[in-house]
């Protein structure tokens, strides 16, 4: 049985546009009508391009509807305007994008009275970034004529839906040539300058989060496009400005002027951290990233964050929020980073005076071998009287590891053996005993046996110690290769190669940041080796055999003898796998 189709069968849309008094209201009550016009449906289109049709959609998208009846319903008419404008249908790019009035008619959207109702704003937000998009050169020219528009743009930052705006004339702009034009246009009117000065404490929350995400997204935009400005052998001027000291300054300010509040602060914080990213840097605060960025400026940095106290209030931060496991991470990675230069660093400053004071700061001022102590002692009497382990037990124990580990191997292990040296008899012998029975039992517990994983690093007594030095060379290693990703202007700003104290404030905020950030819920974030999840899932998931397919039609000799396959199991192997609980 054959169905029979009658493919010429015209839809009630046609029939619509067949009536001489058809409205646009009536064809937009459709359900087909965008599929028909995405199709570009020929008389669809010279309906929708009619000027009358093209100025309603406008109006649509731009304009509060009546109120009285459901919020579903009220925006109905608004949201199929919009997707036709936007469905990216050249009829109606070329329209609305070389049509004076209609660019007139959408621009008024912006100057309408703070707040912006939310929906139309993403209306408008979503047509004008397809024109960006579609038609450059004619919106970028218009846009270029209205001396108010950033003003306006800014004026309704509160409203997320204009980050999008801004985002898209710095993203969607091509050629390169036109999109360097524009990004000097932008910095003319001092776009970055100005989304700094948002973020202060007279400005309203909002206001404030959004001025911080767009310069957070601009900055990596502007990194992700740097290599096609440099064909043009220009430097994005709007990324240039962002990365200058005068700009951080203004924004430090901002921050930590008198009336300085904690959303300012952390907006602050944000940006200064993407500043500081360098390919998605895993180190997601402050003091970290200074630490991390460079190389050839770690001692120095590590000498200023000593003679601002900043160690020893990390240290005190760290056993006094006790499950706070991001703080420990965080405190962890710079305490390692103190104990041990990088490579590239001992061959620029050979004779390491600056790296010999903050060892001193840490060992001395921050008197780090008694509070390790310590806090292990308290902690032992804490879970013998039947208590909980101290959360940060785990970033302890990598801690003391890798003081041990630079103690006896590191780089700088003579200076460090001669602070250990000069501790008080009664703290070197607790150490000593620390380090031959407690720290070696606790590194025993953590190294467990693993059958038939030919996956990991086997361990021998050189590799007794926490894995962490290592894993840190391996990071420091890749650091020094990313940082020849970040902008080279960045990294001469904060190079920390003087006093200047503006410079050097900037670790302030991470002080600000966290002793606000009080934990009163329990809670242990758990941290496992990631070999150890690799091994076990790869243990657990067997690989298909390579030997060739047998043909089962084959004729073969019947035999009632069964063989069978020896399969090699593979020797213990050894590693590490660090206790958080």
């Amino acid at each position: 049985m054959f169905w029979k189709f009658d493919l010429h069968t015209s839809s009630h849309l046609e029939a619509l546009l067949d009536k001489e008094d058809v409205t646009l209201a009536e064809l937009m009550d459709e359900e087909d009508v965008l599929q028909e016009c995405k199709a570009q449906n020929r008389r669809l289109l010279q309906f929708l391009s009619q000027d009358q049709c093209m100025q309603e959609l406008v109006r649509l998208i731009t304009t509060e509807p009546p109120t009285g009846v459901e919020e579903v319903k009220r925006f109905k008419y608004s949201n199929i305007a919009c997707e036709l404008l936007t469905c990216d249908v050249g009829d109606i790019n070329d329209k609305l994008g070389n049509e004076e009035p209609l660019l007139e008619s959408l621009y008024a959207f912006l100057e309408q009275p703070s707040p912006l109702n939310p929906l139309l704003a993403s209306f408008f937000s979503k047509t004008i970034g397809n024109l960006i998009t579609r038609k450059t050169e004619q919106v970028l020219s218009f846009l270029r004529r209205k001396e108010g528009f950033l003003s306006l743009v800014l004026k309704h930052i509160d409203t997320s839906a204009m980050m999008d705006v801004l985002l898209r004339l710095i993203s969607c702009v091509e050629p390169p040539p036109l999109r360097l034009e524009t990004l000097t246009w932008l910095n003319e009117e001092k776009l970055a300058q100005r989304l700094i000065e948002l973020i202060h404490p007279e400005r309203d929350e909002e206001r404030q989060s959004n001025a911080s995400q767009t310069l957070c997204d601009i900055i990596r935009l502007s990194r992700d496009q740097a290599n096609q400005l440099q064909e043009l052998s220009q430097p994005d001027p709007l990324l240039a400005v962002l990365e200058s000291q005068e700009s951080v300054e203004q924004l430090l300010q901002n921050m930590f002027s008198r009336e300085g509040t904690d959303s300012c602060i952390v907006n602050g914080i944000q940006v200064l951290l993407t500043l500081l990213e360098i390919r998605r840097n895993r180190y997601s605060r402050l003091v970290a990233s200074l630490l991390y960025t460079s190389s050839s400026s770690h001692a120095v940095i590590a000498q200023e964050l000593c003679r601002l106290n900043t160690m020893d209030l990390l240290l005190e931060l760290f056993f006094k929020y006790t499950w706070n496991n991001f703080l420990h991470l965080q405190v962890e990675l710079c305490v390692a980073a103190i104990l041990r230069p990088c490579a590239h660093e001992m061959r620029l400053q050979p004779g390491l005076g600056s790296q010999e004071k903050s060892h001193l700061d840490l060992f001395q001022q921050c008197h780090l071998v008694p509070r390790i102590l310590d806090a292990w002692e308290e902690n032992d009497k804490i879970q013998s009287a039947g208590g909980m382990r101290r959360g940060y037990m785990g970033h302890l124990t990598r801690i003391a590891n890798t003081v041990v580990h630079n103690l006896e191997k590191g780089p700088v292990h003579a200076q460090i053996g001669s602070l250990i040296a000069e501790l008080p008899e009664d703290c070197r012998g607790r150490w000593e005993t620390f380090v031959d029975q407690t720290l070696s039992e606790t590194n025993r517990k953590n190294t467990i046996d693993l059958i038939g994983t030919g996956h990991l690093r086997p361990s021998s007594d050189d590799d007794m110690e926490s894995p962490f030095p290592k894993e840190l060379t391996l990071q420091q290693t890749f650091s020094d290769y990313q940082i020849q990703q970040m902008t080279a202007n960045f990294v001469d700003q904060f190079g920390f190669n003087d006093e200047d104290e503006p410079k050097t404030q900037i670790v302030l905020s991470f002080h600000l940041f966290y002793a606000e950030d009080e934990f009163n819920d329990r809670f242990v974030c758990l941290q496992a080796n990631t070999a150890v999840f690799e091994a076990c899932s790869k243990e657990r998931i067997q690989p298909f055999d390579d030997e060739e397919e047998e043909d089962i039609w084959e004729e073969k000799e019947m035999s009632f003898a069964t063989q069978t396959k020896s399969r090699k199991r593979s020797e213990p192997q050894h590693f590490f796998f660090e206790e958080f609980i």
